[in-house]
């Protein structure tokens, strides 16, 4: 009797670490995938009622306001351009690169668009095209997507009907094997729009 208890319980003990083994693995596995699900398009866009806006502020946003919804100091300006400072810092998104220059430009001092530069081996260029993809038709409403298939090789644009624009270009990087892709917010360049960003 006293052998079979035994038998038993070593037999319960195993199944039980498996059963953990398992479910450990496949916490794991969930883990990582949600790691890697990061959308650049949500990072960077939002819509409110079908127009394009950035994230976090909104088109002529003053210098300041948008220095301190990105929660960055004085240190992140680049004023090498006296007329047309800029607010650059380097982001990271998960599945897509630790080292994605987030560069926002100005107008008289109020916010025109803001782009994002991933740099791209060769060898990942088409799998980052194909992701970028992927992600541009989870997140961008249906009646926006212009383009369908494959993106165009120099890259594509989507417009609302304010003409707002997100635009993705893809490109060569000057003393480098390595290639570029960028996306960017970009407010209308109608006189309407452009009405804002005059001087008072």
């Amino acid at each position: 009797m006293a052998m079979r208890s035994g038998g038993l319980y070593h037999k319960t003990a195993f199944r039980l670490c498996f059963l953990l083994a398992l479910c450990l693995s496949l916490f794991s596995g969930c883990s990582r995938q949600a790691a890697g699900g990061e959308n650049i398009f949500q990072t960077a866009i939002r819509f409110e009622d079908g127009i394009i806006c950035p994230r976090d502020c909104d088109f002529a946003a003053p210098f300041d306001e948008v220095l301190k919804a990105k929660g960055l100091t004085k240190e992140a300006i680049d004023d090498a351009r006296e007329d047309d400072r800029r607010i650059i810092q380097t982001i990271s998104i998960d599945g897509l690169s630790d080292e994605i220059r987030e560069i926002c430009s100005f107008q008289n001092d109020r916010l025109v668009s803001i782009t994002y530069n991933i740099p791209v081996s060769p060898d990942d260029f088409d799998a980052v095209k194909s992701l970028l993809q992927q992600q541009a038709e989870a997140y961008i409403p249906e009646e926006m997507l212009l383009t369908s298939g494959e993106f165009l090789e120099t890259g594509t644009i989507w417009q609302d009907e304010k003409e707002n624009a997100i635009r993705l270009i893809t490109g060569s990087i000057h003393g480098s094997d390595d290639l570029m892709v960028s996306l960017s917010v970009n407010v209308a360049k109608t006189e309407e729009a452009m009405e804002q960003f005059m001087d008072d």
